[in-house]
């Protein structure tokens, strides 16, 4: 059984982002969701939890604007790690 799970994403965003609702298929940034210092709150939290190390290049909107995106990231991360 896999450890982490997109849910457990969402429950992660929405514990540290609660004013914020996450939905599959929402743009975070690009739609006003999220402004840089959600992304800053984002990129502690999954660094925390995933214990994945993010360079400043993946510090993108390419990268943050989904839910979607954040679990790639998340993913590609830990594989190279």
């Amino acid at each position: 059984m896999e450890r982490y799970t997109m849910e457990k994403l969402i429950e992660l965003l929405k514990s540290n982002l609660p004013t914020v609702e996450f939905a599959d298929g929402d743009k975070l940034i690009t739609g006003g969701k999220i402004d840089s210092i959600g992304v800053i709150t984002i990129v502690m939290a999954i660094s925390e939890e995933y214990e994945i190390t993010l360079d400043p290049e993946d510090i993108s909107v390419r990268n943050f604007d989904s839910i979607e995106s954040i679990w790639k990231l998340i993913n590609q991360k830990q594989v190279n790690s």
